[in-house]
C-alpha cells in the first residue's frame, strides 16, 4: 500500500497518483448498480503506520429520508487493468461524523486489499489548517483542482475519475446559508471556488494547487504543491421565485451559479483528531 507522498509526486504525475486516491460509490437496487458520488482514502500516521479512512460528503451515503446507507459497494480498479466492485457495511458505531450536524462530511475506517486493489490515500501531512493557508499565501484567486466521478462516462472497465479545475472565489470564516429561502434557516461553514460541480463529485477531494515558482519570467517545471483543501459538497445555488401563469402561482427556481461549495479541510482533521478517535487508534491494532 502506498501513501501519496512528497517523493512519489516528484517521480509520478500527480493526478494520476490523485485519481488512485479516488472511489466511486455505488448502491445496489433493482438489480443494477446506481452511482451516488465519490469518495477517497486518507491517512492518519502515529509513529510509523496509518489507520486509512474512506472520507466523503455525508449526503451522499444518505438515502432520500435522511438515514444511513447500511451497505455501499466502492468500485476500485485493481492491478489486472480492470475494476471490481467491494461491498462496504457500515456499522453506526463507526461512521464518524462532526458535532456540528451542518457538516457535510462522513469518514469510516477502511482498509481495501492493497494486493488486489491499486489504490493509494492522503497523507494527513497534505491537511490544510490555518497555519498552511498564512504560510502558502492561500487567497481568493489561488489555483483549486479536484476529482471525481462524472455520471455521464466513469469508465467502462476502470474507473476514470473527471479532474475539474478553478479558482478559489472565497475563503470567509463565517457561515454561509445551505437551505433553500423556503426552509428553516441552516449554515455551516464552507469554501466557495470558482468552479462548476456536478451530483456525482459531491465527496470529491479538493486541493489547492500552488506553483513551486510562481514568479514572473520563470521557468516551469515539475509537480505543483499541492494541500487538501477540503470534501466536495456540490454546487452553491441562487435561487428565484418565478411566477406560473398557468397554475396561477409562484414557484422556485434554482440558478446554478458556477460557483462550487466546499466543507474545509479543518473540519475533516476535527473529526479524525478529535480525542475519542485519537484513543481508539492508539488502543487498536489496525494499522497499515
Amino acid at each position: 500500500m502506498l501513501t501519496l507522498n512528497s517523493t512519489g509526486m516528484s517521480e509520478v504525475h500527480y493526478l494520476t497518483q490523485i485519481k488512485k486516491c479516488v472511489t466511486f460509490i455505488f448502491i445496489f437496487k433493482e438489480g443494477k448498480y446506481i452511482p451516488l458520488g465519490t469518495g477517497f482514502f486518507v491517512g492518519v500516521q502515529m509513529a510509523e503506520k496509518f489507520t486509512v479512512y474512506l472520507v466523503t460528503a455525508k449526503h451522499v451515503l444518505q438515502s432520500e429520508n435522511g438515514d444511513f446507507y447500511n451497505e455501499v459497494y466502492l468500485r476500485l480498479n485493481t492491478y489486472e487493468n480492470i475494476d471490481k466492485m467491494l461491498r462496504c457495511f457500515f456499522e453506526p458505531s463507526n461512521l464518524l461524523i462532526h458535532h456540528d450536524k451542518n457538516v457535510d462530511i462522513i469518514c469510516t475506517p477502511c482498509f481495501p486489499d492493497s494486493t488486489l486493489f491499486d489504490y493509494k490515500f492522503i497523507s494527513d501531512s497534505y491537511f490544510t489548517g490555518e497555519r498552511v493557508l498564512e504560510e502558502k499565501g492561500i487567497s481568493e484567486g489561488t489555483d483549486i483542482f479536484y476529482a471525481g466521478l462524472f455520471f455521464n462516462y466513469y469508465g467502462d472497465q476502470q474507473n476514470h475519475p473527471l479532474i475539474r479545475f478553478g479558482k478559489v472565489s472565497s475563503l470567509t470564516n463565517e457561515k454561509i446559508r445551505i437551505t433553500k429561502p423556503t426552509e428553516p434557516l441552516k449554515v455551516a461553514h464552507l469554501y466557495l471556488f470558482e468552479s462548476h460541480s456536478l451530483g456525482g463529485f459531491s465527496g470529491s477531494p479538493v486541493f489547492f494547487q500552488l506553483d513551486r515558482l510562481n514568479k514572473k519570467g520563470a521557468i516551469h517545471y515539475g509537480n505543483p504543491e499541492i494541500y487538501l483543501s477540503g470534501v466536495m459538497k456540490g454546487h452553491y445555488n441562487d435561487f428565484i421565485i418565478s411566477p406560473v401563469a398557468e397554475l396561477k402561482d409562484n414557484i422556485l427556481r434554482e440558478l446554478n451559479l458556477g460557483i462550487s461549495a466546499v466543507t474545509p479541510c479543518y473540519l475533516l482533521k476535527e473529526i479524525l483528531f478529535s480525542p475519542s478517535e485519537i484513543k481508539l487508534r492508539e488502543a487498536n491494532n489496525k494499522f497499515h
